[in-house]
């Protein structure tokens, strides 16, 4: 409804990479308020029953292969 781009970032607690993009996104002011400011943000953990959603879906095979995984989706 705002018109925003849809960040979701696929996330599990034992990805190295997960844990650095993280730090990264809390210390870097402008990447924060960029993000925040221009998106829509959604951290879907690996513990989230939607996360089996998304990496059984053939469209999201990067799912298969590792994390961090993001999503940029347009409003429509």
């Amino acid at each position: 409804t705002e018109g925003k781009k849809i960040f979701i970032d696929f996330y599990a607690d034992w990805c190295t990479n997960c844990k650095e993009f993280q730090k990264l996104t809390l210390t870097n002011v402008d990447l924060n308020q960029a993000l925040a400011k221009d998106a829509i943000l959604l951290k879907v953990y690996d513990t989230d029953p939607i996360f089996e959603e998304f990496a059984n879906n053939p469209n999201y095979q990067e799912l298969q292969i590792g994390l961090p995984f993001f999503l940029v989706l347009d409003s429509q």
